[in-house]
């Protein structure tokens, strides 16, 4: 089945070529290293690997993260990091 990557818009099932689903025991920082972009939440692994590979984060502002403040403020001193409302996220 085709897992997306590569060609841009949608497959048979629907899903965007452009987003990989990754599997649970994938190796996070290595995909990092090899991405372009990610879409993701700040966390303390996505900035540091992020910032560190220099892999723009695009990020949807989560509720109750008490450190999320902190960790947009790393990601903006190393221009790293672009804001998604939720409302562009849930709309694809």
């Amino acid at each position: 089945s085709d897992n997306g990557g590569g060609g841009g818009g949608k497959t048979k099932s629907g899903r965007n070529e452009q987003f990989i689903r990754l599997d649970r025991d994938v190796y996070i920082p290595d995909v990092i290293n090899a991405s372009d972009v990610v879409l993701g939440k700040i966390g303390y692994g996505s900035v540091s690997e992020c910032v560190f590979h220099r892999t723009p984060l695009i990020y949807v502002p989560r509720e109750n993260f008490a450190e999320e403040p902190e960790l947009k403020q790393v990601l903006e001193r190393h221009e790293t990091c672009v804001e998604m409302s939720a409302k562009a996220f849930a709309s694809g």
